[in-house]
């Protein structure tokens, strides 16, 4: 069995889900449904332990991109370790890196 990547969070990706999460529990009234993507993005990058490849490449500096519901998961594999660099609503226009 192939070793598994340490998922490492930057302090930005973390900042970008408290976010995403308070945003939707000010826009539902409800934290039914924070508490649902959260555990969504959570499994998501979770699965990135085994599977680091699984991520669309989507530019020259080897960063990837996974899709849950509509943002976007973007890390980088660098050695044994997968860092999530950023969570970023895909119907913005332009992602920040």
């Amino acid at each position: 069995m192939a070793k598994r990547h340490e998922v490492i969070w930057s302090t930005q990706a973390e900042l970008d889900l408290q976010e995403i999460l308070l945003f939707w529990i000010r826009k539902t009234l409800s934290k039914t449904f924070s508490i649902k993507l959260n555990q969504e993005i959570l499994l998501a990058t979770k699965l990135l332990q085994n599977y680091p490849l699984a991520g669309k490449l989507i530019n020259k500096n080897d960063f990837r991109r996974i899709l849950v519901r509509y943002y976007l998961i973007i890390y980088r594999i660098e050695n044994m370790q997968v860092r999530i660099l950023r969570i970023w609503n895909g119907k913005r226009k332009e992602i920040e890196l």
